[in-house]
Protein backbone atom coordinates (compact mmCIF):
# COMPACT_ATOMS: atom_id res chain seq x y z
CA UNK A 1 0.00 0.00 0.00
CA UNK A 2 3.10 2.52 0.68
CA UNK A 3 4.69 2.04 -2.45
CA UNK A 4 1.13 2.42 -4.05
CA UNK A 5 0.69 5.92 -2.47
CA UNK A 6 4.23 6.73 -3.73
CA UNK A 7 3.70 6.09 -7.09
CA UNK A 8 0.59 7.89 -6.92
CA UNK A 9 2.47 10.65 -5.17
CA UNK A 10 5.12 10.59 -8.11
CA UNK A 11 1.84 10.32 -11.11
CA UNK A 12 0.46 14.02 -9.17
CA UNK A 13 3.79 15.34 -10.20
CA UNK A 14 3.07 14.57 -13.01
CA UNK A 15 7.01 12.94 -13.71
CA UNK A 16 8.49 11.16 -16.99
CA UNK A 17 8.71 7.33 -15.63
CA UNK A 18 11.96 7.05 -17.12
CA UNK A 19 13.79 10.70 -16.38
CA UNK A 20 13.01 13.12 -13.81
CA UNK A 21 14.64 17.04 -13.43
CA UNK A 22 15.50 17.47 -9.47
CA UNK A 23 16.69 20.42 -7.46
CA UNK A 24 18.59 20.69 -4.35
CA UNK A 25 18.11 21.96 -1.16
CA UNK A 26 20.57 23.94 0.99
CA UNK A 27 21.07 21.94 3.89
CA UNK A 28 24.22 24.32 5.85
CA UNK A 29 24.79 28.30 5.45
CA UNK A 30 27.68 30.54 5.91
CA UNK A 31 26.68 33.65 7.38
CA UNK A 32 25.83 36.43 4.52
CA UNK A 33 26.22 33.76 1.91
CA UNK A 34 23.63 33.49 -0.62
CA UNK A 35 21.41 30.18 -1.31
CA UNK A 36 22.61 28.69 -5.02
CA UNK A 37 19.70 26.07 -5.09
CA UNK A 38 18.10 28.15 -8.41
CA UNK A 39 21.39 27.05 -10.61
CA UNK A 40 21.81 23.59 -9.02
CA UNK A 41 20.11 20.52 -10.75
CA UNK A 42 20.25 16.86 -11.09
CA UNK A 43 18.86 14.87 -13.54
CA UNK A 44 17.99 11.20 -13.12
CA UNK A 45 17.15 8.88 -15.94
CA UNK A 46 17.12 4.92 -16.05
CA UNK A 47 19.77 3.82 -18.50
CA UNK A 48 17.74 0.63 -19.96
CA UNK A 49 21.09 -1.55 -18.43
CA UNK A 50 19.80 -2.22 -15.29
CA UNK A 51 21.07 1.13 -13.68
CA UNK A 52 20.27 4.72 -13.47
CA UNK A 53 22.14 7.89 -14.31
CA UNK A 54 22.80 10.90 -12.30
CA UNK A 55 23.75 14.05 -14.37
CA UNK A 56 24.90 17.12 -12.29
CA UNK A 57 24.95 20.59 -13.32
CA UNK A 58 25.69 24.09 -12.13
CA UNK A 59 24.14 27.00 -14.12
CA UNK A 60 26.79 29.28 -13.08
CA UNK A 61 26.23 32.25 -15.71
CA UNK A 62 22.54 32.89 -14.70
CA UNK A 63 23.95 32.27 -10.79
CA UNK A 64 27.26 32.96 -8.80
CA UNK A 65 30.37 31.35 -9.52
CA UNK A 66 31.02 28.62 -7.54
CA UNK A 67 31.78 25.19 -8.14
CA UNK A 68 30.29 21.49 -7.49
CA UNK A 69 33.42 20.20 -5.57
CA UNK A 70 31.70 16.62 -4.26
CA UNK A 71 28.96 14.43 -4.58
CA UNK A 72 27.54 11.94 -1.77
CA UNK A 73 24.76 9.12 -2.92
CA UNK A 74 22.96 8.04 0.19
CA UNK A 75 22.91 4.70 2.11
CA UNK A 76 19.92 2.83 1.73
CA UNK A 77 18.67 -0.61 3.39
CA UNK A 78 17.94 -2.93 1.76
CA UNK A 79 20.91 -1.42 -0.28
CA UNK A 80 19.30 -0.18 -3.39
CA UNK A 81 23.02 0.30 -5.46
CA UNK A 82 25.12 -2.23 -6.06
CA UNK A 83 28.00 0.20 -7.31
CA UNK A 84 28.79 3.78 -8.46
CA UNK A 85 30.59 4.69 -11.42
CA UNK A 86 32.10 7.42 -13.67
CA UNK A 87 29.84 7.52 -16.80
CA UNK A 88 30.36 11.00 -18.60
CA UNK A 89 32.52 13.91 -17.69
CA UNK A 90 31.45 16.58 -20.47
CA UNK A 91 34.18 18.82 -20.36
CA UNK A 92 38.07 18.23 -19.82
CA UNK A 93 38.18 20.38 -16.42
CA UNK A 94 35.48 18.37 -15.03
CA UNK A 95 37.60 15.68 -13.42
CA UNK A 96 36.45 13.69 -10.40
CA UNK A 97 37.54 10.36 -8.73
CA UNK A 98 36.24 8.31 -5.60
CA UNK A 99 36.44 10.03 -2.28
CA UNK A 100 39.15 8.66 -0.09
CA UNK A 101 36.62 6.76 2.95
CA UNK A 102 33.93 7.87 0.80
CA UNK A 103 33.53 10.24 3.30
CA UNK A 104 30.20 12.34 4.32
CA UNK A 105 28.20 14.87 3.43
CA UNK A 106 29.50 18.30 5.72
CA UNK A 107 26.10 19.14 7.75
CA UNK A 108 24.47 15.31 6.79
CA UNK A 109 23.86 14.62 10.49
CA UNK A 110 21.56 17.36 10.34
CA UNK A 111 19.24 14.97 8.19
CA UNK A 112 20.13 11.96 9.21
CA UNK A 113 22.27 11.60 5.50
CA UNK A 114 24.97 8.60 5.88
CA UNK A 115 26.62 8.50 2.96
CA UNK A 116 27.15 5.07 0.81
CA UNK A 117 29.29 6.20 -1.87
CA UNK A 118 31.35 9.84 -2.23
CA UNK A 119 33.01 11.34 -5.18
CA UNK A 120 35.71 14.47 -5.45
CA UNK A 121 37.23 16.72 -7.80
CA UNK A 122 40.86 16.05 -8.80
CA UNK A 123 43.05 18.40 -7.29
CA UNK A 124 42.61 21.55 -5.06
CA UNK A 125 42.95 23.95 -7.28
CA UNK A 126 40.16 22.85 -10.23
CA UNK A 127 38.36 19.83 -11.93
CA UNK A 128 35.20 20.63 -10.33
CA UNK A 129 31.85 21.73 -11.87
CA UNK A 130 31.85 25.45 -12.11
CA UNK A 131 30.65 26.50 -15.63
CA UNK A 132 27.44 26.47 -17.01
CA UNK A 133 28.59 23.66 -19.93
CA UNK A 134 29.94 21.50 -17.67
CA UNK A 135 28.25 18.48 -16.64
CA UNK A 136 29.04 15.10 -14.50
CA UNK A 137 27.34 11.31 -14.91
CA UNK A 138 27.66 8.89 -12.64
CA UNK A 139 26.14 5.42 -12.98
CA UNK A 140 24.06 3.86 -10.15
CA UNK A 141 24.16 -0.55 -10.79
CA UNK A 142 21.11 -1.48 -9.03
CA UNK A 143 21.36 -4.35 -6.44
CA UNK A 144 19.48 -7.88 -7.54
CA UNK A 145 16.48 -7.26 -7.33
CA UNK A 146 15.85 -4.08 -7.87
CA UNK A 147 15.02 -1.39 -10.61
CA UNK A 148 13.85 2.12 -11.73
CA UNK A 149 10.54 2.34 -10.42
CA UNK A 150 12.41 1.45 -6.77
CA UNK A 151 14.67 4.05 -7.04
CA UNK A 152 10.97 6.40 -8.05
CA UNK A 153 9.64 5.10 -4.62
CA UNK A 154 13.02 5.91 -2.74
CA UNK A 155 12.98 9.24 -3.83
CA UNK A 156 9.12 9.67 -3.31
CA UNK A 157 9.50 9.01 0.33
CA UNK A 158 12.66 11.80 0.36
CA UNK A 159 10.04 14.44 -1.20
CA UNK A 160 7.77 13.10 1.43
CA UNK A 161 10.46 14.17 3.98
CA UNK A 162 10.63 10.72 5.41
CA UNK A 163 13.70 10.75 6.46
CA UNK A 164 13.26 7.98 9.14
CA UNK A 165 12.53 5.35 6.71
CA UNK A 166 15.40 3.59 5.63
CA UNK A 167 14.55 3.10 2.08
CA UNK A 168 14.41 6.65 1.87
CA UNK A 169 17.20 7.71 -0.93
CA UNK A 170 18.90 11.23 -1.73
CA UNK A 171 22.01 12.65 -3.25
CA UNK A 172 24.18 14.95 -1.80
CA UNK A 173 26.51 17.77 -3.02
CA UNK A 174 29.00 19.89 -1.14
CA UNK A 175 29.64 23.10 -3.27
CA UNK A 176 32.80 25.46 -2.72
CA UNK A 177 34.77 28.60 -4.53
CA UNK A 178 31.70 30.51 -3.93
CA UNK A 179 32.47 33.87 -5.12
CA UNK A 180 30.10 36.70 -3.67
CA UNK A 181 30.72 40.10 -2.00
CA UNK A 182 31.90 39.26 1.44
CA UNK A 183 32.07 35.57 1.09
CA UNK A 184 35.51 34.84 1.26
CA UNK A 185 36.54 31.58 -0.47
CA UNK A 186 32.66 29.86 1.37
CA UNK A 187 31.31 26.48 1.12
CA UNK A 188 27.92 24.91 1.48
CA UNK A 189 25.61 21.55 1.19
CA UNK A 190 22.76 20.84 -0.50
CA UNK A 191 20.71 17.77 -1.02
CA UNK A 192 17.85 15.88 -3.75
CA UNK A 193 15.16 16.10 -3.83
CA UNK A 194 14.05 18.65 -2.25
CA UNK A 195 11.12 18.10 -0.11
CA UNK A 196 7.69 19.12 -0.66
CA UNK A 197 5.89 21.52 1.99
CA UNK A 198 2.76 19.44 3.78
CA UNK A 199 0.50 21.68 2.16
CA UNK A 200 1.91 21.15 -1.40
CA UNK A 201 2.20 17.37 -1.05
CA UNK A 202 -1.14 16.64 0.61
CA UNK A 203 -2.89 18.89 -2.40
CA UNK A 204 -0.54 16.85 -4.86
CA UNK A 205 -1.53 13.81 -2.92
CA UNK A 206 -4.85 14.51 -3.14
CA UNK A 207 -4.69 15.49 -7.29
CA UNK A 208 -3.45 12.12 -7.73
CA UNK A 209 -5.99 10.55 -5.98
CA UNK A 210 -8.68 12.00 -8.13
CA UNK A 211 -6.89 11.63 -11.20
CA UNK A 212 -6.22 7.74 -9.97
CA UNK A 213 -10.24 7.13 -9.03
CA UNK A 214 -11.09 9.13 -12.63
CA UNK A 215 -8.60 7.57 -14.89
CA UNK A 216 -10.45 4.59 -13.38
CA UNK A 217 -13.72 5.75 -14.07
CA UNK A 218 -13.07 5.98 -17.40
CA UNK A 219 -11.41 2.49 -18.13
CA UNK A 220 -14.31 0.71 -17.13
CA UNK A 221 -17.07 2.87 -19.55
CA UNK A 222 -14.73 2.53 -22.22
Amino acid sequence: MKKLLTLLFFWGLALNANAALYSFTLLENDNGVPDLSDQLSLDISESGTGSALFTFYNDVDSGIDSSISSIFFEETSPTLFASFSIYDETHPDVDFKVKNGNGDLPGGNNIEFSSEDAYTKQGSNGYGIDNSGESLTIEGLFSDGFQFSDLESALGLALLNDYDNPETFRVGIHVTSINCDGCGDASQSYYAPSPVPLPAAVWLFGSAILGFVGFSRFKKKA
